[in-house]
């Protein structure tokens, strides 16, 4: 049997599995220079690091990682209020 905390991890990663496909279109449909930054940070690098990988200041890369966060957010809450309806 799950216990309550079995419950929790299974339905956490149903819903972050049923997310997953909105949070890659709006990483695809983002401009090239914010998708790039996310990627290398998603992948573990720091803004300074993704920043050097790719001939930008770190305050560029921080700029550009919090435009690309701001558009998942939107599109994700785009993709929640669809459902609602």
């Amino acid at each position: 049997l799950l216990d309550a905390d079995d419950t929790a991890r299974i339905d956490a990663a149903l819903d972050a599995a049923r997310a997953a496909p909105a949070a890659r279109d709006a990483v695809d449909s983002m401009p090239r220079g914010e998708g790039d930054v996310f990627r290398l940070v998603a992948s573990g690098a720091s803004p300074s690091e993704a920043a050097a990988a790719l001939g930008i200041t770190p305050g560029a890369a921080r700029v550009r990682l919090s435009r690309a966060r701001h558009r998942i957010r939107a599109r994700m809450a785009t993709r929640t209020e669809e459902h609602r309806r």
